[in-house]
């Protein structure tokens, strides 16, 4: 399977892609530094790598290149984790990737595999061993968020409750301020601008990521 048209485009996507990410998460380091001791996030804590959760084309592509950074040996262990988990999907789902899901069992999916650790995690360490090309879903864990009109809390991890009194002062909002809608926008305009307009509502999980490798270990 290719992810990619044919061309050079696959390395200037990647660091486009990767720079709109850190970009749009900027206000999580600047909280971070203004709210030491408050936020408990940090290598060793891998509360939030457990489950499957969909990632879109832009997020594998990324993926995809921290694996072909990692050790020979790591890279087939990603691989092996990965295999192990697409086997349970077609065991109990009949499917051969994500976006083969139908909607109604979405939420069936995820409770299913809610305990599976992330390919990527380094289990003795507590750490991601692809960081640097984490993906959206992964950036987005951990804080709270105000985005203009409300708070979202659904993403602030159970060890970072100490930070939702600070809901209460609206000074906070500006610290906290993140509009999903704007990084929704300038997503779509990426994949336009990389032609890939057809894969912006495909999704995956990170276990898919065999899909897309031309030659894999035996």
């Amino acid at each position: 399977m290719e992810l990619w048209p044919p061309g050079d485009m696959e390395p200037n996507g990647i660091t486009l892609y990767k720079n709109l990410l850190e970009e749009t998460f900027a206000w999580k380091e600047k909280a971070a530094g203004r709210l030491k001791g408050l936020i408990h996030c940090a290598k060793g804590c891998s509360h939030c790598c457990n489950g499957l959760f969909y990632i879109t084309s832009l997020d594998l592509m990324l993926l995809l290149e921290g694996w072909k950074r990692l050790l020979p040996e790591t890279q087939e262990g990603v691989l092996e984790r990965s295999r192990s988990i697409k086997e349970k999907m077609k065991q109990f789902f009949g499917i051969n990737s994500f976006n083969q899901l139908d909607d109604h069992r979405e939420d069936i999916f995820y409770n299913k595999f809610k305990d599976i650790p992330c390919p990527f995690l380094n289990l003795e360490q507590g750490a991601c061993m692809a960081y640097p090309y984490r993906t959206y879903i992964c950036r987005l864990q951990g804080l709270p968020f105000y985005n203009g009109k409300q708070w979202d809390n659904d993403p602030c991890c159970d060890f970072n409750i100490s930070l939702l009194p600070l809901e209460k002062d609206p000074a906070n909002r500006g610290l906290f301020f993140f509009d999903e809608s704007i990084y929704f926008e300038k997503e779509k305009a990426l994949f336009h601008e990389l032609g890939l307009d057809d894969k912006a509502d495909t999704y995956y999980v990170i276990p898919d990521i065999v899909d897309f490798l031309p030659v894999l270990p035996s």
